[in-house]
C-alpha cells in the first residue's frame, strides 16, 4: 500500500499515513489490517465473507494469500474489485471469488470454506444505518432479521468446515438478538474490541459521556 501509494503522487508521510488509516480510523470502513490480525490468529484456509462491502476483509485475505469468497448486492463495486486485485496484487487474482448478489440468495453447500467473517449491515428499528446501491429492501430490523440476517447465518454456518471460525463484527444490540435466537453455538469463543475513531472528532455531540465501542464476536464449530 505504500508503494500503491507513492505510485499516486502522494508525499512519502502521506503514504505512511495512508498505511497507518489501514488499522485505525473512522468506522465506516472495516480496517484491513484487523482483518489480517484475525485471519493470523485463527489460521483459516478458505475465507467466506457474505457482506463483503468495501474491500477491507478481502484486502487482509489477498496480503495472507488465503483464498476469499466474497459476496455482495452492491453490483457498482465489482470494478472496484477487479482494480483492487490487479493493482495491489495480480497473483491473487485466481483467489477472490466475488458473487454480487443478495448472500440469502445464495447456495452455500457449493463453497468450501473453514471461516466466515463479516460485518452485516447494521440494522435500526425501522431503517439501515448506512444504505447501500442494490440492497433489498425491508419493513423494519425484525423483517431484516427474518428474511436476511438469521437465515444466513444459519445456512454459512451450517455449511462451514467443522472445527472452522465464525466471526461478526456488529454491535452489541445485534449480538443479544442473535444470541437469543439461538442461531448459533450459546458458547461464546471469543469477544475482541476494534480499535476505532469514532464518527465525531470530538465525540459524541450529545452523549459526550458515552463512549462508542465495537466488538468482533467469535464462535467455533465443533
Amino acid at each position: 500500500m505504500y508503494k500503491f501509494n507513492l505510485a499516486q503522487g502522494k508525499t512519502p508521510e502521506k503514504a505512511r499515513y495512508g498505511v497507518f488509516r489501514l488499522y485505525y480510523g473512522a468506522i465506516h470502513g472495516f480496517k484491513p489490517l484487523i482483518a489480517k490480525w484475525l485471519y493470523c490468529t485463527y489460521e483459516p484456509t478458505a475465507i467466506l465473507d457474505f457482506s463483503a462491502g468495501w474491500g477491507g476483509r478481502c484486502l487482509g485475505a489477498m496480503a495472507l494469500g488465503i483464498p476469499y469468497i466474497g459476496i455482495d448486492t452492491n453490483t457498482d463495486l465489482r470494478p472496484v474489485y477487479e482494480r483492487m486485485v490487479r493493482e495491489l496484487d495480480p497473483s491473487h487474482r485466481d483467489k477472490v471469488s466475488m458473487r454480487f448478489k443478495d448472500a440469502a440468495a445464495v447456495d452455500y453447500s457449493k463453497f468450501k470454506y473453514d471461516m466466515v467473517f463479516t460485518s452485516p449491515p447494521y440494522f435500526k428499528t425501522v431503517r439501515p444505518i448506512e444504505d447501500y446501491a442494490h440492497m433489498p429492501r425491508y419493513a423494519d430490523r425484525a423483517d431484516f432479521n427474518a428474511r436476511f440476517l438469521f437465515p444466513v447465518i444459519r445456512s454459512t454456518y451450517a455449511h462451514m468446515a467443522r472445527g472452522g471460525t465464525y466471526a461478526l463484527n456488529i454491535p452489541d444490540d445485534m449480538y443479544d438478538e442473535i444470541r437469543a435466537a439461538g442461531i448459533l453455538p450459546s458458547r461464546l469463543h471469543a469477544k475482541h474490541r476494534l480499535f476505532i475513531q469514532p464518527r465525531f472528532a470530538k465525540g459524541n455531540p450529545k452523549h459526550a459521556d458515552v463512549q462508542y465501542n465495537e466488538h468482533i464476536y467469535v464462535w467455533k464449530k465443533p
